[in-house]
């Protein structure tokens, strides 16, 4: 079964990749996670870019689109 971690990011261009690597250093390798950008005021959404595309089991919704 796989897993879905979803992730709201508003502002936080700081922690993102933190939490992301530290989710990717899970052994268990069945999941996706699924980053939903809204609008942040910092560079969150490239961060957030650059994640997805680094990742193949990382999607990105941007203000509720895809």
């Amino acid at each position: 079964m796989k897993l879905s971690i979803i992730i709201p990011v508003y502002n936080a261009m700081h922690t993102i990749q933190r939490c992301v690597d530290s989710i990717e250093k899970a052994k268990n390798k069945d999941y996706e996670i699924i980053l939903i950008e809204d609008g942040s005021k910092d560079n969150s959404l490239s961060v957030c870019q650059k994640l997805s595309e680094t990742y193949n089991n990382i999607k990105l919704l941007c203000n509720g689109k895809n």
